[in-house]
């Protein structure tokens, strides 16, 4: 791709600084994901933060796992039954939570979570903020999920470039 363009909250680009490291991902369901990193640290992420580096102390992932053990009991009952999303399983450092949506506080981090993976065709990433408290603005990286999730809908293709709308 030679060029696209996509919104984020004009204070979280206002907080970044010299050697900060600005790392945005596209993934095949066509989700965006930025993070930003100072002295290998997070600092912000917004979007589908799972296709993005976050740093050597927090991790996000789909527990794929949970969710067929989590299935195979609904099963019991409707042998037809599907999740519609998976959560997002978040670890910050020793710490660990799982959720489908909130708003958890895990050490100097503020999360929120719109939703998890949603299943579909292409699919949903998950739409994920990640806040470092008294560095990022509040609720810079979580406007900028919103924003995120908004433009990754809908992408075109014009003149041989994507573009968002």
């Amino acid at each position: 791709m030679r060029s696209f363009s996509f919104s984020v909250d004009r204070e979280l680009t206002a907080m970044l600084r010299a050697g900060d490291a600005l790392h945005i991902s596209r993934t095949p369901c066509a989700g965006l994901g930025l993070s930003i990193l100072r002295g290998g640290q997070l600092v912000a992420a917004a979007g589908a933060v799972s296709a993005v580096p976050l740093g050597p102390k927090i991790g996000v992932r789909h527990p794929a796992e949970l969710v067929r053990q989590a299935e195979a009991i609904f099963r019991q009952r409707d042998p037809e039954y599907h999740m519609r999303d998976f959560p997002a399983e978040i670890r910050v450092g020793s710490v660990t939570r799982i959720g489908h949506a909130g708003r958890p506080t895990i050490e100097e981090y503020e999360i929120l979570v719109r939703h998890g993976f949603l299943w579909s065709m292409p699919g949903t990433d998950e739409s994920i903020s990640i806040e470092r408290r008294r560095v990022c603005p509040d609720t810079a990286a979580h406007n900028t999920a919103q924003l995120l999730a908004t433009e990754s809908r809908e992408p075109r293709l014009a003149d041989g470039r994507w573009v968002r709308g």
